[in-house]
């Protein structure tokens, strides 16, 4: 039996990729069973003996090297009519050069970092594509300053795109990069070690010491040996300080020159000074050299937080200095906590920083994770996949009343509030936490990857004299047990299960690992136990000049725990991360979600990381899911209705009195705005369907088997002699309705059709016009006698409705890019002709006199007494004038029609009955332009 390792299963993946793209076999549509077979072709080629477990593991890698789906991303920009696409037409050129600096990233990626090949090629031929068209053009002789954010998920790759987007730009003509990496010393040097990584190639320490101790080292994309084509002024240990500025010299003399500074006042202004005294011209005091400025984590500090008569803060002002003495400037903030920069003042009249702020105006692009990435959603949602991972503190009470104030006052206790020197007993729960950080580290040795980093997060405290109290006190924890370990622990197993620490751990192993591919017997052998735990440190990470550095580049192998608190709060990656312990009651989405190292890649531990967190916590990340989805969302909507930044109104919830979106300063404009949603009255309808052909044929025949259900319950599909002969049925019971939406699939695009919200009014609302539903099954025209119908069942055939569509990502437009699935006059199906020509006589009444198409909402509007009304409509894709694209999905879907719905309700009876109140903050534009949807076409005539 052979013994594998990852460089073995890394050999065979390779071989079985080989013969996929020799065979011309698409990753994106190759079944599993198929996979399987190539995998074992290879196997049994190689004439290698691999048992099940073997097989799984090789399986596994194959799977997240090759097989991970992205989609490609959302934007919104400053002009649509005029396609800006210099950097497309650039490349395009066959005297174009080489990608010298991407090309070299690119390799890296894939080869070094392991990184999924269509995660890259997307990020090339995509992500990056996009964001370089959205950039000034270096090459352009006219002046420019354009200005982009982009917003990805916290720990999910944004470093890896703007390295890409840094890379492609010094290709592109690009001279000067300016990287602001956030406020801590710690993170600019993981930044600076990254970039060393992915551009520089060479990576110089040492520095600080005495007499020859300076190391130069190829790294990264710099083992190639190729000559060194940056000039960079920042190193691991230094950032743009000391004597930085006395060095006397041209941007002219280099091909590219990299700054990678922290958002400091005085390193910044320092920064500034150099390059404005050393390269300006004199005669317009103007840097001549295009410059692209890239700030990571953009919401935090860069933003001017001061109120609007008032200067700008220190930060944002030089900042604002720093791009606008460059006569061609791009600015690109990058976040996953965007709340902060929505609510940047658009209008801001500094005259001197020439009435420009950093609020985005050019672009706002919106990165999409890859299938492999665990974020909030898996994590804290219902039905989320790692829902398992959260571990509940229950062992911490904190104070209710004014008594219990008094009773906490005492130091011994933990909470919340307690005092900046608090030094008392640490809740049980930590040591739990503790010890299943020490059994993970077991299995991640017994599954191969002994030499892959390990982290523990323990983030309870602000206060840096209290992360090193902690942290002292672990130490006792983890030299206890390993001394318990070392000296107590027999060989033999069952001679251990009356030791304490042995309880401890098998209490903590039945919790959390009982059901992974792991043995006990094999985890708690003395041998394994202390392989896995004897070389793990303890670190505090904070502003202290003690604090420890995770040095993962001097210890790729380091096994850490790390105590801290702002420090491990934002932009930090903490490598193989396996077990969090969180207790912190800040209450803002953006720091709060920074302070989520654990979101990210688990790549073959994803079924051993644990979370200890409180319920509150908990609850609070489900609600920034919600919002946050919600913004992302919007941005779609708005791409789709071609508003740009400037115009686009966004808007966050603000539902929880407790959780704030951001700091106040941040948000000094923002406005509040209350939103009524109710049901009654109005017509919803799914215009958006996934492109997933296997859900389409599930809803096909999870709508087949609704009808089928209701017939054979007794009710009758007739034809409706009122509207155009379409199939009716009348007085449903609610059940049956609830049941089928329950069962069908509704892409999320759909934001009003949002089904769960839909089932919640339903279970919720007592109202009895609710209880007896019609249903109408929408046709299409004949076009001849002859034409062959679609067959639903005996008693039900019909002529499909014609719908124009075209993709877009993983959707379909349904009547192409604005979704229009149902025509005005649908939802006055089952009305009587007289109840018909009352709502025209009340509609020339209203609002509505004049137009020649009434709303929908209408046949619902002015009507008491009618049934909410579900509306089916079997649809067939027009192919005429589609797209290569379009057409190759129209193949694979195949001929049978697709399923959308629209559903009106009534106008309640009730008075009392309430709307659901939905409280936002929005930006000033929001306001100004408003957010309504457009009305349905109004052109189209009512038939008589």
């Amino acid at each position: 039996m052979i013994v594998l390792d990852n460089k073995k299963i890394e050999i065979i993946n390779r071989m079985a990729m080989d013969h996929m793209e020799l065979h011309g076999i698409d990753l994106y549509s190759i079944p599993e069973q198929q996979v399987d077979e190539i995998l074992n072709g290879v196997i049994h080629n190689s004439k290698l003996d691999i048992d099940d477990d073997g097989f799984k593991k090789i399986k596994k890698e194959f799977e997240f090297r090759y097989n991970i789906r992205q989609k490609e991303g959302d934007s919104i920009v400053d002009d649509y009519e005029h396609k800006r696409d210099w950097y497309t037409q650039l490349i395009g050129k066959e005297d174009h050069a080489d990608e010298y600096f991407w090309t070299r990233y690119r390799d890296y990626l894939i080869r070094e970092v392991g990184l999924n090949l269509n995660i890259v090629n997307l990020l090339d031929n995509n992500t990056l594509k996009d964001l370089m068209d959205y950039l000034g053009d270096p090459n352009d002789s006219a002046d420019f300053f354009r200005r982009g954010l982009v917003i990805g998920d916290v720990q999910s790759g944004k470093t890896s795109t703007y390295t890409g987007l840094i890379c492609k730009a010094a290709d592109a003509g690009y001279r000067v990069i300016i990287l602001l990496t956030g406020v801590t010393e710690t993170l600019r040097s993981q930044t600076q070690k990254r970039m060393e990584e992915g551009i520089i190639g060479i990576s110089i320490t040492g520095l600080k010491g005495k007499g020859n101790s300076k190391t130069v080292e190829r790294v990264g994309v710099g083992k190639d040996n190729h000559p060194v084509k940056v000039t960079a002024m920042t190193s691991l240990e230094y950032d743009f300080t000391g004597s930085k500025d006395q060095i006397t010299t041209s941007l002219e003399n280099h091909k590219l020159v990299m700054f990678i500074v922290k958002k400091n006042t005085r390193i910044l202004n320092k920064l500034y000074s150099w390059l404005h005294e050393l390269n300006m011209d004199y005669m317009d005091k103007k840097i001549h050299y295009p410059m692209l400025m890239i700030d990571d984590e953009s919401d935090n500090a860069s933003i001017n937080t001061n109120k609007e008569e008032e200067d700008p803060t220190k930060t944002n002002e030089i900042i604002r200095k720093l791009v606008h003495v460059f006569t061609k400037t791009s600015y690109v903030g990058f976040t996953a906590t965007p709340y902060a920069n929505v609510f940047i003042n658009p209008d801001t009249t500094d005259e001197e920083m020439l009435k420009d702020d950093l609020f985005p105006k050019n672009f706002i692009y919106v990165l999409r994770p890859p299938s492999n990435y665990i974020g909030a959603s898996q994590i804290f949602s219902d039905e989320g996949k790692y829902k398992s991972s959260i571990q509940w503190i229950q062992d911490i009470q904190e104070p209710d009343d004014y008594q219990d104030q008094l009773d906490f006052d005492r130091n011994d206790i933990f909470h919340y509030r307690h005092k900046k020197e608090w030094n008392g007993e640490l809740p049980d729960s930590l040591n739990d936490a503790i010890y299943t950080f020490f059994l993970a580290n077991v299995i991640r040795d017994l599954r191969g990857d002994s030499t892959e980093p390990r982290t523990m997060m323990v983030n309870m405290s602000r206060f840096t004299k209290v992360q090193e109290y902690v942290k002292s006190e672990i130490e006792i924890i983890y030299d206890n047990a390993y001394n318990d370990i070392k000296i107590d622990f027999s060989d033999k197993e069952e001679d251990n299960r009356s030791l304490p620490l042995y309880k401890e751990l098998r209490r903590c192993w039945d919790k959390n690992y009982a059901n992974i591919d792991i043995k006990w017997d094999d985890a708690i052998r003395k041998e394994n136990l202390l392989r896995a735990i004897e070389n793990i440190e303890i670190f505090t990470v904070n502003s202290n000049k003690n604090s420890g550095r995770l040095d993962y580049k001097k210890n790729p192998r380091l096994r850490a725990i790390a105590v801290g608190g702002l420090a491990l709060s934002r932009g930090l990656t903490l490598e193989g991360l396996l077990v969090s312990y969180f207790y912190r009651n800040t209450a803002t989405f953006d720091v709060l979600m920074q302070m989520g190292r654990w979101f990210g890649y688990r790549k073959n531990y994803d079924d051993i990381f644990r979370i200890w967190i409180s319920k509150k916590s908990a609850d609070w990340y489900k609600e920034i899911v919600d919002a946050t989805d919600e913004l992302k969302n919007d941005i779609s909507i708005m791409r789709e209705a071609r508003l740009t930044p400037e115009h686009f109104g966004l808007r966050v919830r603000d539902e929880s009195l407790e959780l704030k979106i951001t700091a106040a300063n941040k948000m000094r404009h923002a406005e509040d705005q209350i939103e009524y949603i109710s049901y009654y009255g109005q017509v919803f309808d799914t215009p958006y369907l996934d492109i997933d052909i296997d859900s389409n044929n599930q809803n096909r025949e999870k709508t087949r088997q609704f009808l089928n259900l209701l017939v054979n319950a007794g009710f009758a599909f007739n034809r409706n002699s009122n509207a155009k002969d379409l199939y009716f049925c009348h007085d449903i019971p609610e059940q049956h309705i609830v049941r089928f939406l329950k069962e069908i699939s509704i892409s999320s695009h759909n934001i009003r059709f949002d089904i769960k919200q839909i089932l919640e009014f339903l279970s919720e609302s007592n109202d009895e016009i609710l209880k007896k539903w019609d249903v109408v099954l929408i046709e299409g025209d004949r076009r001849e006698p002859s034409e062959e119908l679609y067959e639903i069942n005996n008693s039900i055939k019909i002529v499909p409705v014609t719908r124009s569509f075209d993709l877009k990502n993983d959707r379909i437009n349904i009547g192409g890019r604005r979704g229009r699935l149902t025509s005005p006059t649908d939802a006055r199906n089952g009305l009587t002709k007289s109840q018909i020509d009352y709502v025209k006589q009340m509609s020339n009444l209203a609002e509505d006199k004049g137009k020649k198409t009434l709303p929908r909402e209408v046949w619902f509007k002015f009507i008491d007494d009618r049934n909410p009304l579900l509306i089916i409509y079997f649809i067939q894709l027009d192919a005429e004038g589609v797209t290569e694209k379009e057409k190759d999905f129209l193949n694979k879907q195949g001929t049978d029609p697709l399923i959308g719905l629209s559903i009106g309700f009534p106008k309640s009876t009730d008075n009392i009955s309430p709307a659901k109140v939905c409280r936002y903050k929005v930006n000033k534009i929001y306001n100004r332009v408003g957010n309504g949807e457009e009305t349905d076409d109004e052109n189209e005539e009512i038939e008589e």
